[in-house]
């Protein structure tokens, strides 16, 4: 992906599902801060420029939302994750070309980093 400034690592947290989410959605919204200037998604989308980097971290920012979510609601958190890979699959285009590809990839990953170990 593109090369993207560091960005302060998240507070230190008990390691549950929910602190986890809300690391990985603030650092995929900081990042997507830095590389969209200040210039909202819709605005960059209407403009036709492709914009791979921010497209991954917006849907790295889905995923982990969708998890929060359903813990909010009070899901367990394997029935959470459960849930937002269920509700992913209906989100994500199935085309996997350009912008697509990267918020998939960007989705992908998130669940991947939010699951436990196998």
């Amino acid at each position: 992906m593109t090369d993207v400034p560091a960005v302060e690592s998240p507070r230190p947290t008990d390691g549950g599902l929910l602190d986890r989410a809300d690391a990985v959605r603030r650092d995929a919204e900081e990042r997507l801060t830095l590389l969209a200037g200040g210039a909202s998604m819709c605005t960059i989308a209407r403009s036709g420029a492709a914009f791979p980097g921010g497209k991954y971290h917006e849907g790295r920012a889905f995923v982990a939302a969708e998890v929060q979510r359903a813990l909010r609601r009070g899901l367990s958190e394997a029935d959470a994750l459960l849930a937002a890979e269920r509700r992913w699959s209906v989100v994500v285009p199935r085309r996997r070309g350009g912008d697509w590809a990267a918020y998939a990839e960007g989705g992908d990953d998130a669940l991947a980093d939010l699951s436990p170990p196998s």
